[in-house]
């Protein structure tokens, strides 16, 4: 974190692929002073894909329970994300992306509403798509964290990423009533 209190900390983050359309995620962090613990929930919608040129819409929805040095409380996150999937150093894919999430966190009966402007990267590091680095960094626009996040990451399990080109489309074949008994 770059805004007072500053602290730094570490998370651990999951993420599971539920269709094209649903993520789901879940975290968990350990930190210094204004983040002592943390542990969330998320679900992402990728309304347009970024496919045939054109940039790609998300929302993102969490719940997440914090602790800091004065008291738990809740946060609830929604965030419109913008992102682009284009191909970065050595031919390998980077997907950046940016957005401005929303919050609303609860402790001792308050409420507090803030937001920031996130912009971020997820860079591919081998040609099997299996690891990756990430940088992001969030810019305080009212009551909330300014921060900067580096990380890597490991991919398990079945990898896919699918693009659609125009000549995939209309290679398609459309069928017809008499097509079927």
């Amino acid at each position: 974190l770059l805004s007072d209190p500053t602290s730094e900390g570490i998370e651990a983050r999951g993420r599971y692929g539920l269709t094209e359309e649903w993520n789901l995620g879940t975290s968990v962090g350990f930190g210094s002073k204004a983040k002592r613990f943390r542990l969330g929930a998320e679900a992402t919608y990728n309304l347009l894909p970024d496919w045939e040129g054109q940039f790609g819409l998300s929302f993102v929805g969490g719940l997440t329970y914090q602790r800091r040095e004065d008291g738990g409380g809740m946060i609830v996150r929604v965030a419109p994300l913008m992102h682009k999937r284009l191909t970065g150093w050595n031919g390998l894919p980077v997907t950046v992306y940016g957005g401005i999430p929303l919050y609303v966190e609860t402790r001792d009966g308050r409420y507090t509403t803030g937001s920031q402007f996130i912009v971020g990267g997820l860079f591919d590091v081998s040609d099997d798509s299996r690891y990756y680095l990430t940088g992001e960094a969030g810019v305080r626009i009212a009551k909330a964290e300014s921060y900067v996040l580096f990380g890597g990451g490991i991919r398990v399990g079945e990898i896919s990423f699918n693009r659609r080109s125009s000549a995939e489309k209309k290679a398609q074949k459309v069928y017809r009533d008499e097509d079927f008994e």
